[in-house]
């Protein structure tokens, strides 16, 4: 019936349609109408999303969709799924009404919304376009919902290397920008693995590659917590301290080291690129130094690469236990072997309750363990504090296999 009555009619029956999802249905009606009719539909949008409570609305269409709940504005949809099209029609029309001259700031926040969801969903063209559509829009601008975010901060967390590569060559664009965490372009980056991204901002940028966050921690470290091995070693090499860690950490000064997030996340491959740069510390955090890490945590590659390294087998834990001492405890066969063959290596260290690892050994029941630390010299009698020795403690109460070993019935 709609197509058929004549076109005043259809104008004057949109004119009272007070919601924006109704005069839709009636402009997509026909071709016809969508032509004629649709720029009724941008401007209800446009007054919905620039228009702020209080100002004078010139028709009741726009002054019921005031009360209505907020949806999405054109240009924002056109934003997120690349309609350059929409945001110029919307623009245009947006323009073209009288009350335009009264709203420059809420029309700059507008479009720079849809700057920032623009870059977020890799929109490069529409970036571009948003920029220089309205005068006083800000490539650096600041969006407080996104944690302080500028568009290339935007761009570079949601991995958009096209949108970063525009913005990176956007004149007065601030490479060094941070958000309110303090996290810059690189940090984020890291954060979230995107090597293509990290590797363009440290080729293209000044940006600092050490720059720390509020807590802290360097990109580097950020990378190697969250297993980002890639992104490490594009890190390591474009020169990032391997020594600027988190600043929360166990340690002293720079805080727990890339270094040691690599061994902690078993990362081995990352520690053998830090091990690689001949820079790192082997006896930091002292209260946990990485060799004992590997240990503890059973990595055999590790304790073998961080020995070759020059990191000390006697090193001790802040319960002054050695890697020896977890890996007797802990039953690794492996990484006791390892340790044993190193030089220097002191089988008989005590830890602050005065036990040694072959007392740990023998308390766990780990008879192969057992059976390589006396073969290495290990002394059975040496007493913790409360008196108990390994050699009284097999005679009491362990396995025959271990009684055996020990000579003892």
């Amino acid at each position: 019936m709609l197509p058929h009555l004549p076109l005043e009619l259809v104008q004057m029956i949109a004119e009272q349609l007070d919601r924006e999802a109704d005069l839709n249905a009636l402009v997509c009606t026909t071709r016809s109408l969508y032509s004629r009719l649709n720029w009724r539909l941008y401007r209800l949008n446009a007054y919905r999303h620039l228009v702020p409570p209080g100002l004078p609305y010139p028709d009741a269409a726009a002054a019921a969709a005031e009360s209505e709940l907020h949806g999405q504005s054109a240009i924002n949809w056109a934003a997120r799924h690349g309609r350059l099209g929409t945001a110029q029609k919307w623009l245009k029309i947006v323009r073209q009404t009288p009350w335009m001259d009264q709203l420059p700031a809420m029309m700059r926040a507008t479009v720079t919304e849809a700057v920032f969801l623009a870059a977020e969903h890799g929109q490069p063209e529409l970036v571009r376009w948003l920029l220089r559509a309205v005068p006083g829009t800000e490539v650096n601008a600041v969006s407080g919902v996104r944690y302080g975010d500028t568009p290339l901060l935007a761009a570079v967390r949601a991995g958009r290397r096209k949108v970063v590569e525009l913005l990176l060559g956007w004149e007065g664009v601030d490479v060094h920008a941070r958000n309110y965490y303090r996290c810059n372009a690189i940090a984020l980056a890291a954060e979230a693995g995107h090597v293509s991204v990290l590797r363009l901002l440290v080729t293209r940028t000044e940006a600092d590659v050490d720059a720390r966050d509020y807590e802290g921690s360097s990109p580097l470290w950020i990378a190697a917590n969250a297993g980002h091995m890639r992104a490490a070693e594009v890190l390591v090499r474009a020169g990032a301290d391997p020594e600027n860690g988190h600043g929360h950490g166990h340690g002293h000064g720079n805080g727990d080291p890339p270094l040691y997030a690599a061994v902690d996340s078993g990362q081995n491959t990352l520690l053998r690129l830090l091990l690689d740069t001949g820079r790192v510390r082997l006896d930091w955090p002292v209260d946990r130094p990485p060799v004992v890490l590997a240990a503890v945590l059973g990595n055999a590659v590790a304790v073998d690469w961080l020995l070759a390294a020059g990191a000390d087998p006697n090193s001790r834990d802040n319960n002054r236990k050695t890697a020896l001492f977890h890996a007797a405890l802990g039953g690794d066969e492996a990484v006791v072997e390892r340790l044993l063959d190193a030089e220097g290596v002191d089988v008989d260290l005590q830890d602050c309750q005065g036990c040694t690892p072959l007392y740990m050994a023998v308390v766990e029941g780990h008879v192969s363990v057992v059976r390589r630390l006396l073969a290495a010299g290990a002394d059975p009698e040496i007493c913790n504090k409360l008196g108990s020795s390994p050699l009284d403690l097999a005679r009491a109460r362990s396995k025959r296999e271990i009684k055996a070993l020990f000579q003892v019935t």
